[in-house]
């Protein structure tokens, strides 16, 4: 999490100011934020002034590029309700999927708002193979879930959890150095 909120953490750190909560917005960025759509929502991120000239180009409204309240980044940020209240209106007459298509071709980073029912549907989530099924002892397959990080020296081989109990004899004399006679008390006394 610091990480990820590393420019944050680093304009604390250079003006002592601390960053407002700003919701789905980026607060050094804008556009950059959740619009609805109208099959959906989607995340805008134009965060130069290309990129927020190609947005406007191509949900039409090229007009926005010159106003003098959207010329640079900043100006955006400042007035970021106004704009975005501008692109709203535009966007909700687009399909996600069009959209995200046009903009994507268009060189504006965008991605869909999944819900957890759609995630496991994204192609890129498929590639990656986040989800994993592993024999379970009952009998069915368990989901878990893969990390996404992956580092080829060092491959991990995922295996079913053991079952309740299943190494507690072994990890007893191993560990514990109790002998067998010992864990058998422990199993007769009910403690195992």
């Amino acid at each position: 999490a610091v990480a990820a909120n590393g420019h944050l953490a680093l304009g604390y750190h250079m003006t002592g100011k601390v960053p407002q909560r700003a919701g789905n917005s980026n607060p050094v960025a804008s556009p950059s934020e959740v619009f609805a759509c109208l099959d959906g929502h989607v995340i805008v991120a134009a965060g130069n002034n290309g990129q927020f000239a190609a947005l406007c180009r191509v949900i039409g409204c090229a007009s926005l590029i010159e106003d003098p309240r959207f010329l640079q980044n900043m100006d955006r940020v400042r007035n970021r309700p106004v704009l975005r209240e501008a692109l709203g209106e535009r966007l909700l007459n687009w399909r996600l999927g069009d959209l995200i298509q046009a903009l994507e071709g268009a060189g504006v980073p965008c991605g869909p708002i999944n819900g957890i029912d759609d995630v496991f549907d994204d192609p890129q989530v498929r590639h990656r193979e986040l989800l994993v099924r592993l024999p379970h002892g009952s009998g069915v397959e368990a989901p878990t879930l893969r990390s996404p990080l992956r580092f080829s020296a060092t491959p991990v081989t995922m295996t079913a959890p053991p079952q309740l109990g299943q190494h507690t004899e072994a990890a007893l004399r191993r560990e514990l150095g109790m002998s067998a006679a010992d864990v058998e008390a422990f199993r007769e006394r009910g403690v195992i």
